[in-house]
């Protein structure tokens, strides 16, 4: 165990065939990185640069993130066991179910079987201003091969004022044959899943 630890140390990047067969395997996603690092202090922290979902999941089209923090627990990491404690994306851009985004950021913390993880995350409208925002809680029973079967969540999603008049609010509503030129979309959505 502390062998693959100093190993994982010297060169993070060996990191990324075990790391992508297990999230394959659990998750059904290929990803890549182009770079990581293993940063022990204040906690231990597994960074990827330039991340890329190579087969992303149903509606969505394409993902990629400039920067993925993965907080991992101290002690199964000491005995060659990487167990995330949270997850933080920044500077992400994907497609889902057809509306690009852009400035995505996403940060979960707490992550433990059994009990709510907090999240929040935000999203832009490609070229435009941040318009999707959420927060809530994931809970799952194990991190085990049944990973989506035992998800559960809590979330609210806000949908920030667009202008009918321009950008993707005009976008939205060119085809509908009586518009209005003036106004605001706005809303909000609860969703959740039960493990």
């Amino acid at each position: 165990a502390f062998f693959s630890l100093s190993r994982w140390a010297k060169s993070p990047e060996s990191l990324q065939a075990p790391l992508s067969a297990l999230i394959k395997e659990r998750l059904g996603v290929r990803l890549s990185f182009q770079e990581a690092k293993l940063i022990f202090t204040p906690f231990p922290v597994l960074e990827l640069h330039k991340l890329h979902l190579d087969s992303p999941p149903e509606g969505v089209s394409a993902f990629t993130a400039d920067q993925t923090r993965l907080r991992l627990r101290f002690w199964p990491l000491l005995f060659g066991r990487a167990l995330p404690s949270g997850l933080s994306v920044r500077g992400a851009e994907g497609t889902f179910w057809g509306v690009p985004f852009e400035r995505i950021e996403f940060k979960i913390q707490g992550l433990a079987p059994r009990r709510p993880a907090p999240f929040k995350w935000k999203a832009s409208a490609v070229g435009g201003k941040e318009i999707l925002k959420g927060k809530g809680d994931l809970r799952f029973q194990s991190l085990g091969e049944n990973l989506w079967r035992d998800l559960g969540f809590r979330t609210e999603v806000g949908l920030n004022p667009l202008p009918l008049n321009e950008g993707i609010g005009k976008d939205l509503l060119k085809n509908f044959p009586e518009r209005s030129e003036t106004g605001e979309l706005t809303g909000a959505l609860h969703l959740e899943k039960h493990p």
